[in-house]
């Protein structure tokens, strides 16, 4: 006891020595600087790779993959589930690709959605630095997604038309180096969005993504998304949607499973549907049990339906009763969606 009273005592005067030098924001207890929240991806599945009720508010996400791979998709979810919860949706369109109609098919307000259109990466930062400035003193649950770094060029780039190797990598990480230490505390979750690229005569892989490893590097969640099929109606089997695998390359979050994948659906006209995809989840907590092959039914019932009909059978009251349970651990749903 006395030598626990004794650790203590060096710890607080390590503390006041290192505020009153460097400041709080500089020197703390780690229980003091825990993650302010968590942003529901409204896809329990991802959710619950995750470990969290959502990816982590005061962080770096990272979403990687090809062309047609969901990443906006996902991004939308986000945005409609910050929206939902009374927080800021903001959107870096660096493609200037988004749709009105496409946005609101996902449930999202276009009215109350910003939407900003930088030409560099340098003016992408400085809206990122005026956004979190103004956010500052705001408690709800909010995100800023870029989508995507690919799409933005350098100052230098645009003004002389010309690159040096390395150019994207430097100023993102110098950028990033910035921005961590303001959002750590903040309610705001910040989301990425990286195209895979080809490389061509180059060791170390197939692919590569604009700014090296810098991304990657300041990123608490980076996941990794590949298309491996598509969702077919009809009798001509026409595409309705595709399903996408998802690999949690990196974590830093506790109660994740790194490296391990799931399999989303998700159809062009509204992205995920968020009570089929919970089915996964569903038969692991014992809420529906296998029938036969495809086909699942509620336990002590006869009648059994189809995996695809999982969500006329599943209501919104089963799903947050089961979202419930499955972090009733952490204790930290605060992100229901």
């Amino acid at each position: 006891m006395a030598k626990r009273q004794e650790a203590r005592a060096v710890l607080d005067h390590l503390i006041q020595i290192g505020t009153k030098k460097y400041g709080t924001e500089r020197v703390g207890l780690l229980s003091d600087r825990l993650a302010p929240g968590y942003l529901s991806s409204q896809i329990l599945t991802l959710d619950d790779l995750i470990g969290k009720p959502g990816i982590p508010l005061g962080r770096i996400t990272e979403l990687v993959g090809a062309y047609s791979t969901a990443k906006s998709m996902i991004g939308n979810h986000l945005l409609v589930e910050a929206q939902r919860q009374g927080g800021m949706a903001i959107l870096l369109d660096t493609e200037r690709a988004y749709d009105a109609p496409w946005f609101e098919a996902f449930g999202g307000d276009v009215d109350n959605l910003i939407d900003y259109n930088p030409e560099t990466i340098e003016e992408c930062f400085e809206m990122i630095d005026d956004v979190t400035q103004a956010l500052i003193d705001f408690d709800k649950p909010s995100v800023i997604i870029v989508d995507s770094v690919s799409a933005l060029q350098t100052a230098r780039e645009r003004d002389e038309g010309m690159r040096t190797p390395g150019e994207h990598a430097r100023i993102l990480a110098q950028e990033f180096r910035r921005l961590i230490g303001r959002i750590s505390t903040m309610p705001v979750a910040f989301v990425l969005m990286s195209q895979k690229k080809d490389t061509i005569g180059q060791f170390g892989g197939a692919f590569a993504t604009i700014g090296g490893h810098a991304i990657e590097f300041h990123a608490a969640i980076r996941l990794d998304l590949r298309r491996i099929g598509f969702i077919r109606t009809g009798k001509d089997k026409t595409p309705i949607g595709i399903n996408v695998q998802v690999t949690l390359a990196k974590s830093k979050v506790g109660g994740s499973r790194p490296f391990q994948k799931i399999v989303v659906p998700f159809y062009f006209d509204r992205g995920a549907d968020k009570l089929q995809c919970a089915l996964p989840i569903a038969l692991r907590e014992g809420l529906v049990e296998r029938a036969s092959k495809g086909r699942v039914k509620f336990p002590g019932a006869d009648k059994s339906f189809y995996d695809t009909q999982f969500a006329q059978h599943f209501t919104e009251e089963m799903y947050e009763e089961l979202r419930a349970s499955v972090f009733a651990t952490g204790g930290e749903d605060d992100s229901t969606g």
